[in-house]
This record gives C-alpha cells, sequence and structure tokens, in this order.
C-alpha cells in the first residue's frame, strides 16, 4: 500500500494523551494517527485490532451484566 507523509503540529499536553495512549495500545506513531483519522471519519476497519477488540470485550461485559 502507498501511503502519504503528513505533518503536524500538536499541543503539548494533547501531545502527551496521545503519547500515553500509544503505549497502552502498543502502537507507533503512524499506527495511532491512522487510528484517530479512522475513527473520525467512521472507518472501523482501519482501528487497531487491540481497540477493537477492547470495544468488544466491553460490550460483551454489558451484556453479561444483563444476564
Amino acid at each position: 500500500m502507498v501511503s502519504s507523509r503528513l505533518s503536524v503540529r500538536i499541543p503539548p499536553g494533547l501531545l502527551r494523551h496521545f503519547e500515553a495512549y500509544l503505549d497502552q495500545h502498543d502502537l507507533t506513531v503512524s499506527e495511532g494517527v491512522i487510528a484517530a483519522i479512522a475513527s473520525y471519519v467512521g472507518d472501523g476497519k482501519r482501528r487497531p485490532l487491540v481497540e477493537r477488540v477492547s470495544q468488544l470485550e466491553k460490550r460483551l461485559a454489558i451484556l453479561e451484566s444483563r444476564i
């Protein structure tokens, strides 16, 4: 897949939150940016697998609590 380069400026506080997200999900900066953009535009297929599994686990817990 051919990719394009993107350069952005980000406030220090937001960068710290983003870096914490990357650490929590074991993602590279590129993977995190792709995940954020995909989430923003509604392209769930490009969200990281760990994030999709986490979302499924939360939904399953809600369903199990109703039993």
